[in-house]
């Protein structure tokens, strides 16, 4: 017992020894600048950060960001001054102003056909596996994009339409690799302002109809391209599940969906819930093609039935009115 004893002192002594604390300030020139990881700005004043250094040798980073500038990283250990600065260098040609988004409505959002992807939750509590459903997905697709028009009125949002055309898979498999790689937490810092300008180009032929109506309209319109993912577990994941909790009180690994919980932003490969769908809805300027906003709800149910889908329809139809940290 006294050994055991011995060995967790020392064990505690080494770790206490290794480890230690730091409070670093960092300012930023020009101030502004997007602290990566702190979620903070240096607009006002300097922030703070208190770092654990695990040994010696242990380094920590800090990136700063902003619109117009290289992006900047200084490394510090525990042996570094408290005060870091980092000064940012300008970019040429790219404004270092950040364009103020347009406040999104009823009246100017205009939506492109919605994806959907239907994943099947599969196993039992850990030992569980996602699988993407082509058929399930390519009937819920067609089935959410119909009932969208089929609902569609003078106080809905516009639906936008894109005729059958064999680029548009292709096209719309771009868009989501660019559109799902942005922070939306980083969209007024990124050095220059992200923009799916070159998607537009390519597919000229596809999105120019769509592209020049709203462009020719007297009020500033907004283009929306929105993404569906509904989890649905299967019925084996339900019984096993359900089995495991009667004989042992509880299935580490099974979450419950919180209606109306936002999940983190333009990360959709988070989403791993068992019985839910989140909707993502890309804020684009349809002129330059800047994605200016990201909005993304979690609604604790899929859409495989058809009851579920017609609901979570009337709110992607009138999702604007929404606050963004509330279901739709």
């Amino acid at each position: 017992m006294k050994k055991s004893s011995l060995l967790i002192c020392c064990v505690t002594l080494l770790l206490t020894s290794a480890c230690s604390s730091k409070k670093f300030i960092v300012s930023s020139y020009p101030d502004g600048a997007y602290i990566v990881g702190l979620g903070e700005t240096t607009k006002e004043l300097p922030v703070d950060e208190t770092v654990m250094f695990l040994g010696k040798s242990d380094t920590y980073n800090f990136v700063a960001m902003k619109r117009g500038y290289v992006p900047d990283t200084v490394t510090v250990s525990k042996e570094s001054p408290a005060d870091v600065h980092i000064q940012l260098k300008c970019m040429e040609g790219i404004p270092p102003h950040i364009r103020k988004p347009m406040e999104l409505s009823m009246e100017n959002a205009n939506l492109l056909p919605v994806n959907v992807e239907i994943v099947l939750h599969k196993g039992v509590g850990n030992l569980d596996k996602y699988e993407k459903s082509e058929e399930l997905s390519e009937k819920a697709r067609s089935d959410m994009n119909k009932e969208l028009r089929d609902i569609q009125s003078d106080t809905t949002i516009r639906l936008l339409s894109i005729r059958d055309n064999p680029d548009w898979p292709l096209a719309c498999a771009e868009l989501e690799a660019y559109l799902q790689s942005l922070s939306s937490e980083l969209l007024p810092y990124y050095p220059e302002a992200p923009s799916i300008a070159a998607i537009l180009e390519k597919y000229t032929l596809l999105f120019s109809p769509v592209l020049d109506q709203l462009k020719q309209s007297d009020e500033e319109e907004l283009l929306v391209y929105g993404w569906c993912k509904s989890v649905k577990p299967t019925t084996g994941r339900i019984i096993g599940n359900f089995s495991a909790a009667v004989a042992g009180g509880a299935v580490t690994g099974y979450e419950t969906a919180v209606y109306g919980y936002p999940v983190s932003y333009s990360d959709p490969s988070v989403f791993a819930l068992d019985n839910s769908t989140i909707f993502v809805a890309y804020i684009i300027d349809p002129c330059s093609g800047e994605v200016l906003e990201t909005r993304q709800y979690v609604v604790p149910y899929d859409i495989t039935k058809t009851d579920r889908l017609q609901k979570f329809a009337r709110s992607i139809i009138m999702f604007p009115r929404a606050d963004k940290d509330h279901e739709p």
